[in-house]
C-alpha cells in the first residue's frame, strides 16, 4: 500500500542511465526505437509515498529487430605491392565493422569502365571464409594488359539486411614503364644531395631515386639508402619534381639515377636510366678526414642518432678504461663532449648523440687510459635530412 510509482531507466549510447517513465502502472511501452539491432539495457526502481528510492531490478537487455540495411561499402582499388599481375580491393571501415560483426560482402567485377547490369561475382568473404580477411581482398589476374576492369559491392549484415552496391571502381592496369626522365640535375647540400628533374608528361607516378655503386668486382649495383621524397607541398618553395638522397657531406664523388615508377609498379630498367655525377660538400673537421686505421671502430645506425662503436684488437685495447664521445660545432671550430661511459671488453658500446636537421653532424669516440691519455680515436657521421 506504500508503493507510489515505478521509475524505468535506460542506458544511453554513452553509457549512463537516463529516467524513461514515472508510472503507477506495471508496463510501459519503449517507441520510436531504432531498429538496428544494438542491444538496449534497462531497470527499473520503485518510490514510496514518501519519495524513497529503493534498490534498483537486475538489468534487462532488450534486443530489437534489426531492419536497417548497411550503408553501400566504399571501394579502393590498387597494385598489390611486390607482385606483377594482382589488384588489392581495399574497403571503408565502416564495412568492416560490419563484416566483423557478423555480415557478408559480395565483390563483383565487370571487364570495361561499367560495371554493366551482370557482373561476374568473384568473391563471397566475411569473417568465416578462409582465409579470413575483413579489410581487403586480393584479385589475381591473368596479366596487367590495358584490360579495364571495374568493381563493385554489396553488403548483407547478420540480420538479412542487404546494402546499396558501391560506386564502381575502374582500374585499368598495363606493364608499359613510364618515359625516362630528363633534365636530372644534382645540388650537393649539408645533409646529402637533392635531386631534381624535369615534370614527366606521365601523371600519377611516383619516383625510386638509387646511388650508383662500381663494386670490387667491377659490376654495378645500386643502393638507395637515405633517398626519399622530401618535398613538403605546403611550402611554396618546395621542388615540384625532385627527391633528396641524405648522407654524409664528406666530399665523395657519387652518381645517382632516378625512374619514375607508375601505380602498376613499372619503371625502366635502372641500367637504361639516366645519371647524373656529383661532388658532395665536405664539411669534415680535419682529424675526420681520411680513414681511420687504429683498432676502434664506429659508426651511426639509421637516422636516429644511434652511435655504436668497438675496438677489434683485445691487446691494443686492454688498457682503455672509459670513453668520451664527442660532437663537432662548426661554429667554434671545435669538440664538444656529448657523453662518456666505463669501457667493456668484447662489446659494442653505443649511446644516443644529437643530430642536427639539414646538416651533417661528426662525432669523434676516444679510447681513454686509466690516466687520460687517449690510446684510440674513431670517427663517425651521419646527416639528418631536411625537406627539400
Amino acid at each position: 500500500m506504500d508503493l507510489a510509482h515505478y521509475r524505468v531507466y535506460r542506458q544511453t549510447a554513452v553509457g549512463d542511465w537516463a529516467p524513461m517513465v514515472l508510472t503507477d502502472k506495471t508496463t510501459w511501452t519503449d517507441t520510436g526505437l531504432n531498429r538496428d539491432g544494438k542491444p538496449i539495457r534497462y531497470y527499473i526502481a520503485v518510490t514510496d509515498r514518501a519519495g524513497n528510492l529503493s534498490a534498483s531490478t537486475p538489468v534487462l537487455t532488450a534486443t530489437p529487430i534489426d531492419t536497417v540495411a548497411p550503408a553501400a561499402p566504399v571501394l579502393l582499388v590498387s597494385h598489390r605491392s611486390n607482385t606483377p599481375t594482382s589488384l588489392k580491393v581495399n574497403w571503408d571501415m565502416r564495412t568492416e565493422e560490419e563484416m566483423r560483426n557478423g555480415a557478408t560482402m559480395r565483390l563483383y567485377r565487370s571487364t570495361g569502365d561499367t560495371l554493366g547490369d551482370n557482373p561476374e561475382l568473384i568473391a563471397t568473404t566475411s569473417m568465416e571464409t578462409e582465409p579470413t580477411s575483413v579489410y581487403v581482398y586480393v584479385d589475381e589476374l591473368p596479366a596487367f594488359d590495358g584490360t579495364t576492369y571495374t568493381y563493385g559491392a554489396v553488403v548483407t549484415d547478420a540480420a538479412g539486411n542487404t546494402s546499396p552496391i558501391s560506386a564502381p571502381d575502374s582500374v585499368t592496369p598495363d606493364s608499359v614503364s613510364p618515359a625516362a626522365l630528363t633534365g636530372l640535375t644534382a645540388t650537393p647540400r649539408a645533409d646529402g644531395v637533392v635531386l631534381s628533374w624535369d615534370a614527366p608528361t606521365e601523371s600519377g607516378v611516383h619516383y625510386s631515386a638509387t646511388r650508383v655503386v662500381q663494386r670490387p668486382d667491377g659490376t654495378t649495383g645500386y643502393d638507395s639508402t637515405g633517398c626519399a621524397d622530401a618535398v613538403d607541398p605546403n611550402r611554396p618553395t618546395a621542388l615540384p619534381n625532385a627527391m633528396l638522397c641524405a648522407g654524409p657531406a664528406d666530399g665523395e664523388t657519387v652518381t645517382f639515377t632516378v625512374v619514375a615508377v607508375d601505380e602498376w609498379a613499372n619503371h625502366i630498367p635502372l641500367d637504361q636510366a639516366p645519371t647524373v655525377t656529383t661532388t658532395e660538400l665536405d664539411n669534415r673537421p680535419d682529424d675526420a678526414r681520411g680513414d681511420d686505421t687504429g683498432p676502434l671502430t664506429a659508426h651511426m645506425v639509421g637516422t636516429g642518432g644511434r652511435l655504436e662503436w668497438s675496438c677489434t684488437d683485445e691487446t691494443a685495447c686492454a688498457g682503455i678504461a672509459k670513453y668520451r664521445v664527442e660532437s663537432w660545432n662548426a661554429t667554434t671550430n671545435a669538440y664538444e663532449q656529448v657523453a662518456s661511459g666505463t669501457a667493456v671488453p668484447c662489446r659494442t658500446l653505443h649511446t644516443y648523440v644529437p643530430m642536427q636537421l639539414g646538416q651533417t653532424s661528426y662525432f669523434r669516440i676516444t679510447g681513454l687510459l686509466a690516466d687520460g691519455t687517449p690510446a684510440a680515436v674513431a670517427h663517425a657521421a651521419a646527416a639528418r635530412g631536411a625537406w627539400v
